[in-house]
């Protein structure tokens, strides 16, 4: 716990939250009070629990201050830029940004729920974008009365996230007067309309939204009897046979936003299981032309490497 000297406020003079700077550091910080000493071992433990997340969609609480009027206060990172709610109101034209924006949404949800931690209020008004363009959620945001705090827990908060999803999907169809070209997607259809479906979860969605951030931009390399091939946007089917006619044929497809079997005869495995038409593969594998009674040099073996590219933030 650091002195509150360090920061340069007037403490006798301080409403519930308060811009000072870090004279260690040299930065801004937010410094917020609303606690007493009877408080602090609950403090303590959000904070820990807080720091052990290292999301970057958590706004960072740096300190916790004990002032000169008996209060404790938190000392939290500041953010400069706009709001989610100044965001939402100049209605967002670009629908890749859109989309990172519900995927950093999620990630935050995401981080809060493995941490075991309830937000106090998801309010547009209480996230905010700093210079990188990274979108952050105060935990310790401001009521007209009082700085609130998480709690500990669990929520399901999907109503929330598909909340948001139905509000910018909203204000992009006003702007642009065309839908989000996701809403195609039979997936986020209702996500998109504000009613997500009860059987999925801010995990399944968060994934969904991840692939269409980089819709058209995967790509997957086969190789099959030394021969390598490349599957992308512009290739985006694959056929692979047995060269025994009737034996075994196996026709991959990428969609834009994931690879998956689109047709499949005779006796065809993936990392040694039968795989039926319209499975997805997630990941990198090796399928096999050919059971395993045959002759070793009577089976032939694909080695298929997926790449997946990032959204870096």
């Amino acid at each position: 716990m650091s002195q509150a000297g360090r920061y340069e406020f007037d403490p006798q003079y301080m409403d519930y939250s308060v811009r000072a700077r870090d004279s260690h550091l040299d930065r801004h910080v937010m410094v917020k009070r609303g606690w007493t000493e009877q408080h602090r071992p609950q403090l303590q433990s959000q904070i820990a629990t807080l720091s052990a997340s290292q999301s970057r969609h958590l706004a960072d609480v740096y300190d916790l201050l004990s002032l000169p009027d008996d209060k404790l206060a938190i000392v939290e990172e500041s953010i400069e830029g706009q709001t989610l709610i100044e965001w939402m109101a100049a209605r967002p034209t670009d629908e890749c940004k859109i989309l990172r924006t519900l995927l950093q949404i999620a990630n935050a949800l995401l981080a809060l729920e493995a941490a075991g931690l309830v937000a106090a209020s998801l309010g547009a008004e209480h996230w905010r974008f700093d210079d990188e363009g990274i979108l952050n959620l105060s935990l310790y945001p401001l009521s007209d009365e009082r700085v609130l705090e998480p709690q500990f827990g669990s929520a399901n908060r999907l109503l929330e996230l598909s909340g948001y999803a139905k509000e910018l999907a909203l204000r992009y169809t006003q702007a642009t007067a065309k839908p989000l070209v996701a809403m195609s997607d039979p997936m986020l259809t209702g996500f998109l309309n504000g009613a997500p479906s009860s059987g999925s979860s801010i995990a399944h969605y968060r994934e969904r939204i991840h692939a269409h951030c980089l819709r058209d931009r995967h790509r997957a390399v086969a190789v099959y009897r030394g021969q390598p091939t490349e599957m992308n946007r512009a290739q985006p089917t694959l056929r692979l046979a047995h060269p025994t006619p009737g034996v075994a044929t196996i026709v991959l497809h990428y969609d834009g936003l994931q690879f998956f079997v689109h047709e499949c005869v005779g006796e065809v495995y993936i990392n040694n299981l039968p795989i039926p038409a319209g499975s997805v593969i997630a990941g990198s594998c090796v399928i096999t032309l050919g059971a395993s009674p045959r002759p070793w040099s009577e089976r032939y073996f694909v080695t298929l490497d997926i790449t997946h590219p990032e959204v870096v933030f």
